[in-house]
């Protein structure tokens, strides 16, 4: 919406971005990663395809952080395109689509644990008692 008015955003501007990353704590998630503001003002991380030939959301993925609606609307679509599979193969499909969220491991693996479906397919495993060996006299 900003683009047809040709206003930029004020995060979009480098120095700017800079500015903003020194206040954030040292403690931070964020300060870990090598992470930039493109020109639509969002936070992308910057890893070490930079210079590769793929194509630029794949080379700088959107950073999502761990908790957010944002983040449960993705990961609930890309859990369901991908029928309720493994943690793995949710791990894939994020990464490939070009979202970066932090902590992504944990984030799948509580939402895997939180689906009915597959919260009613682990059960039975779960439950499952093993038979005692019998007496050998």
């Amino acid at each position: 919406m900003l683009k047809d008015v040709n206003i930029k955003p004020p995060a979009a501007d480098k120095d700017f971005s800079k500015e903003k990353m020194k206040t954030i704590k040292k403690s931070n998630s964020l300060c870990k990663l090598d992470h930039f503001l493109d020109e639509d003002g969002v936070l992308r991380f910057s890893g070490r395809l930079r210079q590769s030939s793929t194509p630029y959301d794949v080379k700088h993925p959107v950073t999502l952080p761990k908790k957010g609606h944002v983040t449960s609307v993705i990961l609930c679509n890309f859990h369901q395109l991908i029928k309720h599979q493994c943690r793995g193969i949710n791990l894939n499909e994020i990464r490939s689509s070009g979202c970066w969220i932090i902590g992504v491991s944990s984030v799948v693996s509580n939402h895997i644990f939180k689906c009915v479906s597959c919260g009613s397919s682990e059960a039975v495993f779960k439950n499952r008692r093993w038979q005692t060996y019998p007496k050998i006299a």
